[in-house]
């Protein structure tokens, strides 16, 4: 996996808080898929909601782990806000999630290596399909990730050619399909 980004991590078994956390997305995994298939879900389907709640737990728990890595109990408890909010709204957002996670690692280099340039390219796709999807907070999300990573400590230089195509790509979009951005700062309407 090392070979296509940089930025990935395995969860090791043998630590005991990774541990949990596998035997957690198991266990709420087979629970939202069991309660899919008792609230009438056929199979496929059922597995499938067990398999997205399992990816909601896995990122939830790898984002604030990235958030303050050395405090490695406290990444559970957005896992435990996660799972009633499964109950709720079963088909959480996990290309925003997936998305999140990659801003952090890219910018906080808890991995200890630099973003690879598919770990970038990826980023920058993702924030193109999201923006497409009407999620424009990504386009800045994504650009201030680049702009960051080319800037802090051990500056990745290359950052900043794919902040330009961020901003090209985000304006060619936009005057293909005519649409005007949102302003980020409202006028006052006094």
């Amino acid at each position: 996996m090392h070979q296509l980004t940089t930025i990935a991590r395995r969860i090791d078994p043998m630590y005991p808080t990774n541990r949990a956390i596998i035997i957690m997305t198991i266990l709420i995994s087979t629970g939202a898929a069991g309660s899919s298939l008792y609230l009438g879900a056929s199979l496929f389907p059922a597995i499938l909601q067990g398999f997205i709640a399992g990816i909601a737990i896995i990122l939830a728990w790898a984002i604030s782990r990235e958030l303050d890595p050395d405090s490695e109990y406290a990444a559970f408890l957005p896992v435990l806000i996660c799972i009633p909010l499964l109950l709720i709204a079963p088909k959480p957002g996990l290309l925003i999630s997936f998305f999140m996670l990659l801003l952090l690692r890219i910018v906080n280099r808890t991995t200890g290596q630099p973003a690879g340039v598919l770990d970038s390219a990826a980023l920058l796709l993702l924030a193109g399909w999201l923006v497409s999807g009407g999620f424009w907070l990504a386009w800045p999300a994504a650009l201030a990730a680049f702009i960051l990573d080319s800037r802090l400590k051990e500056p990745d230089f290359r950052q900043i050619w794919f902040a330009a195509v961020l901003v090209i790509g985000l304006a060619a979009y936009a005057a293909f399909f005519g649409i005007t951005l949102p302003p980020l700062i409202r006028p006052d309407s006094s």
